[in-house]
C-alpha cells in the first residue's frame, strides 16, 4: 500500500514486487488503506486465513538483526496459534502523536510477544 504522491518512487525501490503495489485511489486513513490492501489480497486468492504483516513505511529500523529475528519469533507464534502479533517499541518521551499499548507481561521468556490488555491512541494530554 502507499499513497499516489509516492507511488512511482516506490515501485522504482521494490521493482521485484511492483506489481504487488497498491496504490490507494484517495487518502482515506489507515484503516480504509489495510481494507483495501486485505480485499486486495482475497481477490487474488489468498486464504482469509493467511497471516498478513503490516509494517509502516515510516519506521527507521537501525538494528535489523533483532528487527529480523522478531520477525521470525512472530512467524512462529502465529504457527503456535495466535491470531495478533504487533510489534512496539518503548517511548522515550510521552507524545500525543503516537498510539500506546497496554500490555501484561512477556508470556514467552526473552521476546517481546505480549498480551495486549489496551491499544489507545493519541492519548489525550492532562
Amino acid at each position: 500500500m502507499t499513497s499516489a504522491p509516492i507511488a512511482e518512487e516506490t515501485k522504482r525501490q521494490l521493482p521485484e514486487i511492483a506489481e504487488n503495489i497498491v496504490v490507494e485511489p484517495a487518502r482515506k486513513g489507515v484503516a480504509n488503506a489495510l481494507y483495501l490492501g486485505i480485499r486486495r489480497l482475497l481477490r487474488d486468492g489468498y486464504s482469509d486465513n493467511e497471516p498478513v504483516f503490516i509494517l509502516w513505511s515510516d519506521h527507521l529500523i537501525r538494528d535489523t538483526e533483532t528487527f529480523e529475528r522478531t520477525v521470525k519469533e512472530a512467524e512462529a507464534a502465529v504457527q503456535r496459534g495466535a491470531k495478533l502479533v504487533q510489534f512496539g517499541i518503548i517511548p522515550t518521551y510521552p507524545s500525543n502523536q503516537l498510539g500506546y499499548i497496554k500490555r501484561r507481561e512477556p508470556t514467552w521468556q526473552q521476546c517481546l510477544h505480549d498480551r495486549i490488555l489496551e491499544i489507545s491512541t493519541r492519548p489525550r494530554n492532562g
